[in-house]
């Protein structure tokens, strides 16, 4: 998990994480409460590509 993801799950406002891997690879590395909570998505986008949600 991200490593500073207690301070960010505290945060009332939406945090995604994502990988940048060259010009057009995105990959979910993290997101935190309120952004599971608001928008239905779980832990389990870790590590998978934006376009594929």
């Amino acid at each position: 998990m991200y490593k500073n993801h207690i301070l960010m799950d505290g945060i009332s406002d939406m945090i995604f994480v994502v990988n940048a891997q060259g010009d057009s690879i995105f990959t979910y590395e993290f997101l935190n409460r309120a952004a599971m909570e608001k928008t239905g998505l779980t832990e389990d986008i870790i590590g998978k590509k934006i376009e594929t949600l």
